[in-house]
């Protein structure tokens, strides 16, 4: 996708914790924990959120609704938000079930690396009724702390 260079899309779709917002109908933020590594394609991203765990986020996120995303890296706080525009949602197919099974054993693995205890983790990474929300890319910002924290990385027009 041209609006992110292979650094930004090696980062999305490496081991990063996700954070998925969306709105409700009276504009309050809705949230959900994303599972499983993203896909970035050349039209759309891919992200996979447990519908169970967060079900007014999967609510929320119809076509054309608004969607932010969290990436951050558990290891040295590196992040990036996207803000983005939903294309579609809808239950995970085969391949992304596999996909988060094998994001949640290695997320699982780093993050006890970390000393993290086993029992928060078994709560962020819930893949029970996955589901995937598809999206377009409008802007990237980096918001690793420091300086340039909330710097636009790029953008997409309409």
């Amino acid at each position: 996708m041209d609006i992110i260079d292979d650094d930004i899309a090696g980062f999305i779709e490496g081991e990063v914790m996700t954070v998925l917002a969306g709105r409700d109908a009276g504009m309050a933020a809705t949230i959900g924990r994303g599972v499983g590594t993203a896909r970035v394609g050349p039209d759309a991203f891919e992200t996979l959120f447990s519908r169970a765990q967060w079900p007014q986020l999967a609510h929320d996120l119809h076509s054309g609704a608004p969607l932010a995303i969290t990436f951050a890296a558990p290891s040295d706080y590196r992040c990036y938000q996207i803000k983005a525009v939903v294309l579609e949602a809808g239950p995970a197919d085969a391949e992304g079930q596999h996909r988060a099974a094998r994001y949640m054993a290695d997320m699982a693995a780093r993050l006890a690396g970390f000393g993290v205890p086993a029992r928060p983790i078994a709560v962020w990474l819930c893949a029970h009724d996955l589901w995937r929300v598809r999206y377009r890319v409008r802007e990237i910002f980096t918001q690793t702390p420091g300086a340039n924290a909330g710097r636009k990385v790029s953008e997409r027009g309409s």
